[in-house]
């Protein structure tokens, strides 16, 4: 998206962040470069059901058709950055739902065929914002050991959801 590409780089831009580079691509296809990175973000599109509280006509717009298209996406987007990711390099996933197919799913089919990833552990993270340490399998949808997953009425925050993947 154009626009969105103009608003992260004058925002960069803004911050002083010299840092940063504003690519404009299908993120579901890989780099042409073959540049690797020791840090990749995926931050695919979702269904956003951890943001009900402040967009509730979610509830009406999402249909487990619609989700599985999501699914299918963010698959193909995660697949694709884990190809930019350097040796021993860090691959975070993040969402804004608190959707199980769009989050423990698709890390589990992705390390079904990327053996050369595992989870890291945020429990660091997690215990920063207030949560148990130990992965509660009644917090978390059955949970993904060392993701992070935050609830509204637990958290205080919208529901997210964020694994680490470290390349070996």
């Amino acid at each position: 998206n154009e626009r969105r590409a103009d608003e992260l780089r004058e925002t960069a831009r803004r911050l002083r962040a010299g840092s940063v580079t504003v690519e404009l691509g299908d993120a579901a296809e890989p780099r042409a470069s073959r540049e690797r990175f020791d840090r990749v973000l995926v931050d695919p599109p979702c269904s956003g059901l951890g943001t009900l509280q402040a967009n509730p006509d979610l509830r009406w717009r999402m249909t487990p058709e619609s989700i599985e298209r999501m699914v299918s996406v963010q698959r193909k987007i995660l697949a694709a950055g884990a190809q930019a990711v350097s040796a021993d390099g860090a691959l975070v996933y993040s969402t804004c739902t608190i959707s199980p197919i769009e989050n423990e799913l698709v890390i589990a089919d992705f390390l079904d065929s990327h053996a050369d990833f595992a989870v890291d552990d945020l429990s660091s993270l997690r215990s920063s914002i207030g949560q148990p340490v130990a992965a509660d399998a009644s917090s978390a949808h059955g949970g993904l050991p060392g993701a992070v997953l935050t609830l509204p009425h637990r958290d205080r925050t919208a529901g997210f959801f964020i694994a680490r993947l470290r390349r070996s």
